[in-house]
């Protein structure tokens, strides 16, 4: 019989033969956390203390607008208003930037949480952070890319 495989894995090898097995070959662990990582838990507990602020600010903005006259009331209504909700978001997806657990979906996560930290204040933290945390070496740390092992064999 002429097979253009004569060893496939679908049936043993010839007796006699010197055929062995190969074991899969393995990718190097990078045992060394990207130092974007650090710099990424520094930027949410600085945005969760500047979202804690603008949440005690609003409150009091909006809190006081009952004593000045009508066209400061609502003015004061509508900014203690955004700032409130403008902290609630970020009280609600920074936390999980402090863990950082090493898990494919967290890059995502992060990914997305610095995107909506671009729109929602135009922080050029946010954007540095970007360029630096789509980099190959944190996508490897996070095993995000699956094509990442190609670059090794």
């Amino acid at each position: 019989m002429n097979q253009p495989y004569p060893y496939s894995n679908d049936r043993p090898p010839p007796a006699g033969g010197n055929w062995q097995a190969q074991p899969p070959r393995q990718l190097p662990v990078n045992l060394t956390q990207p130092g974007v990582i650090l710099w990424l838990r520094v930027f949410a507990g600085l945005g969760i203390l500047v979202a804690l602020g603008s949440l005690l600010l609003g409150i009091y903005g909006a809190g006081f607008a009952e004593y000045v006259d009508a066209a400061e009331k609502r003015e004061n209504l509508l900014i203690g208003g955004f700032l409130i909700i403008f902290s609630l978001v970020i009280l609600g997806l920074y936390p999980a930037l402090l863990a950082a657990p090493r898990k494919p979906w967290f890059h995502t996560y992060a990914t997305t949480v610095l995107a909506v930290s671009i729109v929602l204040s135009c922080n050029i933290f946010a954007i540095v952070l970007l360029i630096f945390w789509v980099q190959q070496p944190v996508r490897n740390w996070y095993n995000q890319d699956a094509h990442a092992a190609d670059a090794f064999l």
